[in-house]
C-alpha cells in the first residue's frame, strides 16, 4: 500500500460539531514541507508519497487534472521527470490520467531519507512559478523478529530432527537479503530450506538432517545483524542422544497462550493410552484443568477445555512410550503461566472525517487472527435524508439511504505480522479502493469477529462450531442483500435452542461473539472545516477554511437547509471563507462545498459543542439592561475595606442620569450588616466602598 499524503494533513480529523450558537471542526495536521511550495503546487497537484515508505512501495504524484492519455497508461517515459537524491534507477510511467508512478528498479535502502525533484514545467506548460517541485519521503529501520518452532522428527524413525523457525521482518526483504543472514553449526552438514510470504515480511526455514549421535550435541543458530537495526541473534538447541528418551521443552504455539506443545526426544507411541499421565494443576486455585490431547510425531499438543488465567504446573509422569516401547524414567513438572484477554476490538477515533489522501482506518485488537470487515455506503444524495434520522456518525433506518457494498475477512498478520496477538495491538485498514471512488457520500465501516478469528482456545462444550461461525465466506447470502454483521445481537449463531445470556461474557461460547462487541464508524472524505456561529435573531456566520492548511476557502457554496430537504438561503465565501446568513424559519443542515469535497453539519442543540467547561450560563437580556457586580478580589480578613462596582449596560440608553441602586451586605449566616441607596455613578459605573466588621 502506497502512502499518498495530501499536503499538510495525514491524521484522522474529527467530526464537524455544531455548538448552541457554536459550530467547529477540530482536526489533527502535520506540517512537513513549507507553506510556499504549498501555495505554488497546490492548483497542479494534490497528492505525492510522502513520509515513510515500504523499501518495495512505488513514489506517487497525482495531478488534479488529466494530464496523460490512456495510450500512456503504463508505458515507461523518455524524459527523466523524476529524479532522487541519492539517486534511485527505475521507470517512470502514467498509472491513469493523472497519476504518475515511478518503480523503482531494485529495492530502496532501509533508513534512508530521499528527496525528489519533479520537472513539473515538461509536464505542465505556463507553470511559470514553479518549474521543479521537490518532496522528501523515507524508508523505515528494518528489524528482525526470530522465533524457534521446534524439532520434528524428519522421517519415520527417531534418528533424525528438523528444526523449524520464523524470522519476521519488519519491512520487505528478499529472499537474497534475508536468506545470508542465518547460518546454521552443527557436527554435521546441515541443510536450509526457505519459504517466503508474499509480501515478504515473513521467512521460514527448517534446518534439516540433524542426526542424532550417541551424545548430546547443541546445534547452534546465528542470525546476522548485516543491514538491519537490531542485535545479531543467537540460539543454541540441544540435540538429545539417540538413546535419551524424555521431554526436550514446553512451549506455546505462536499467538496461542492457550496451547502448550510437549515436545519430546522421540516419535510417541500412537496406540498408548496417555490417561493419567499428564495433568495441569493451578498454583493458586488448585484445580485439576481438563484437557484434550493430540499426538504429532514426536510433539504432544495439549488443547485446554476452558480458557485459563493463572499459572499452572504441568506434571508428566513416567511411563510415557515412544515408538520402541521404551518409558521415560524421570517425573517432570514445568511451571507455566496462562494469561489471555477476551478477544475484542475496540475504535480508537470517534471522528468522522478523513482528508482526501487517507486511506487508513485505525482499530484496535486482542486475540484475534482476523476480523471481518463490512462496509455501508449512504449515497451522497441521500445524506440529508439520512440526517433527518441520524448525527453524522450514527445508524438508524441506514438501508432508506444505502446498502453494503463490502463484506470480507481480513487477516490481521497481514495488517502487521510483527504483533503479538495476545497483547493490544494497533491496526490500520485501507478503505481507499472503496471510499475514493465516491468521497461525497458516507461510509459506514463496521468491524466484527467470530469463534473461528479468536487466537485462545475456543472450549467446545459439547457444541460443534458451524462453518459460519469459523469464516465469514461461508456464510450463505443473496447477492443483493447480505446479511449485515451487526444483526448479530444474539451471536454469529442466534437465538438457538440453548441459548444461555449468562454464558455471553464467556468465549467459549456462541453468545460470546454478538455484535454489541462489534465497532463501527462513519467517515466522510472532505478537506474542509466549517464553523457556524448562530444567535436567536435568526443570523449565522459561517467559516470556510481547509483542513489540511487552515487556510480560509474562498468562493464555497454555502447552503442552508430546512428539515423538508429545501434551500433556505444560500451565499459564497468571501476572501476569509466567511459568510453571513439571515433565516426566518428554523433551519436544519448546513452543506458547504468547494470543488470536489463536502462537508455537511446538522443544526440541532443537541449536536451543538458542548459549553459547560465555559462560564457561559446566565439569563437573556430584556430591554438591553444588564448589570456586573465587580470586585478587586474574592477573600477579605476582618476590617478589611471592600472595593466593589456595579456596571451597568444600558445597551439603548433608556435609564436616567440619577438611577438609584439599593445595596445589602449579607454576612455568611445571613445577616444583613449594610443596606443604602445610591445615585451616585460615573457613566455606567457604581462605586460601592463597603468594609468587614
Amino acid at each position: 500500500m502506497t502512502r499518498v499524503s495530501h499536503y499538510l494533513l495525514y491524521s484522522l480529523s474529527l467530526i464537524l460539531l455544531l455548538s448552541l450558537g457554536i459550530s467547529s471542526c477540530k482536526q489533527k495536521h502535520n506540517v512537513s514541507f513549507d507553506e510556499m511550495a504549498f501555495d505554488n503546487i497546490k492548483n497542479y497537484i494534490y497528492a505525492f508519497s510522502s513520509g515513510t515508505l515500504s523499501r518495495a512501495e512505488p513514489i506517487v504524484v497525482k495531478f488534479t487534472e488529466a494530464i496523460a492519455t490512456q495510450s500512456d497508461f503504463g508505458k515507461a517515459l523518455s524524459k527523466d521527470l523524476l529524479q532522487f537524491k541519492p539517486s534511485i534507477k527505475g521507470k517512470t510511467f502514467w498509472k491513469d490520467e493523472n497519476t504518475l508512478v515511478f518503480e523503482p528498479e531494485n529495492i530502496l535502502k532501509s533508513d534512508q531519507s530521499y528527496t525528489a525533484t519533479l520537472q513539473l514545467g515538461e509536464l505542465i506548460k505556463g507553470t511559470d512559478e514553479i518549474q521543479d517541485f521537490q518532496f522528501a519521503f523515507e524508508t523505515p529501520s528494518l528489524f528482525l523478529k526470530y522465533e524457534n518452532k521446534g524439532l520434528q522428527l524428519q522421517n519415520n524413525g527417531d534418528s533424525t530432527y528438523m528444526m523449524s523457525g520464523l524470522i519476521n521482518s519488519s519491512d520487505f526483504m528478499s529472499p537474497e537479503e534475508v536468506e545470508p543472514l542465518l547460518s546454521a553449526s552443527f557436527s554435521e552438514d546441515v541443510k536450509i530450506k526457505w519459504a517466503h510470504s508474499n509480501q515478504m515480511r515473513t521467512h521460514q526455514f527448517d534446518i534439516q538432517n540433524i542426526n542424532r549421535t550417541a551424545k548430546e550435541e547443541t546445534l547452534q543458530i546465528e542470525i546476522d545483524n548485516k543491514g538491519v537495526s537490531n542485535k545479531g541473534i543467537k540460539d543454541k538447541i540441544k540435540i538429545p542422544a539417540l538413546s535419551d528418551f524424555k521431554v526436550n521443552r514446553i512451549y506455546a504455539n505462536k499467538g496461542n497462550n492457550q496451547e502448550l506443545v510437549i515436545e519430546f526426544s522421540d516419535r510417541i507411541n500412537s496406540n498408548q493410552m496417555l490417561s493419567g499421565l499428564v495433568n495441569i494443576i493451578g498454583k493458586s486455585s488448585k484445580t485439576e484443568f481438563p484437557f484434550t490431547l493430540k499426538k504429532d510425531k514426536n510433539q504432544l499438543i495439549v488443547y485446554p477445555n476452558q480458557l485459563i488465567n493463572e499459572q499452572v504446573s504441568v506434571n508428566i509422569a513416567r511411563g510415557i512410550q515412544n515408538s520402541r516401547g521404551d518409558k521415560t524414567s524421570d517425573y517432570t513438572s514445568w511451571d507455566y503461566v496462562f494469561n489471555f484477554a477476551k478477544p475484542a476490538i475496540e475504535l480508537l477515533e470517534s471522528g468522522v472525517i478523513l482528508p482526501s489522501t487517507a486511506s487508513v482506518f485505525p482499530f484496535k485488537a486482542v486475540n484475534l487472527n482476523a476480523v471481518d470487515v463490512e462496509i455501508f455506503k449512504i449515497y451522497n444524495n441521500n445524506v440529508l435524508q439520512y440526517l433527518q434520522e441520524n448525527n453524522i456518525n450514527s445508524g438508524r433506518y441506514l438501508e432508506r439511504v444505502g446498502k453494503i457494498i463490502l463484506q470480507k475477512k481480513v487477516s490481521l498478520f497481514d495488517l502487521d505480522n510483527q504483533a503479538d496477538p495476545s497483547q493490544w495491538k494497533t491496526y490500520g485498514l485501507d478503505v481507499s479502493e472503496y471510499v475514493q471512488k465516491d468521497p461525497n457520500s458516507i461510509y459506514q465501516i463496521r468491524i466484527g469477529f467470530r469463534p473461528g478469528y479468536a487466537t485462545n482456545l475456543i472450549a467446545k462444550s459439547g457444541i460443534e462450531w458451524t462453518p459460519e461461525e469459523l469464516d465469514i465466506a461461508n456464510v450463505q447470502t443473496t447477492r443483493n442483500n447480505p446479511k449485515s454483521i451487526l444483526n448479530n445481537y444474539y451471536g454469529v449463531r442466534g437465538y438457538y435452542r440453548d441459548y444461555n445470556w449468562n454464558r455471553k461474557d464467556n468465549p467459549s461460547y456462541p453468545e460470546y461473539y454478538n455484535s454489541d462487541r462489534f465497532i463501527s464508524s462513519n467517515l466522510i472524505q472532505s478537506n474542509l472545516g466549517v464553523t457556524l456561529k448562530s444567535n436567536n435573531e435568526g443570523q449565522a456566520v459561517v467559516f470556510v477554511h481547509e483542513l489540511n492548511s487552515t487556510k480560509p476557502v474562498k468562493g464555497a457554496n454555502v447552503e442552508l437547509y430546512n428539515f423538508q430537504q429545501q434551500i433556505i438561503q444560500s451565499t459564497t465565501s468571501d476572501a476569509n471563507g466567511q459568510s453571513t446568513l439571515n433565516y426566518e424559519e428554523e433551519p436544519f443542515a448546513l452543506l458547504v462545498s468547494s470543488g470536489k469535497d463536502k462537508a455537511y453539519l446538522k443544526l440541532r442543540n443537541n449536536n451543538a459543542l458542548n459549553m459547560a467547561a465555559f462560564d457561559v450560563g446566565g439569563i437573556k437580556s430584556k430591554k438591553g439592561i444588564k448589570g456586573y457586580i465587580y470586585a478587586e478580589r474574592g477573600v477579605w480578613r476582618p476590617g478589611d475595606s471592600i472595593y466593589t462596582n456595579f456596571i451597568v449596560e444600558d445597551k439603548y440608553d433608556e435609564l436616567p442620569k440619577e438611577m438609584p441602586i439599593t445595596v445589602s451586605l449579607y454576612n455568611p449566616k445571613g445577616s444583613r450588616l449594610e443596606h443604602f441607596t445610591t445615585k451616585n455613578r460615573v457613566d455606567n459605573i457604581y462605586p460601592i466602598p463597603l468594609s468587614t466588621k
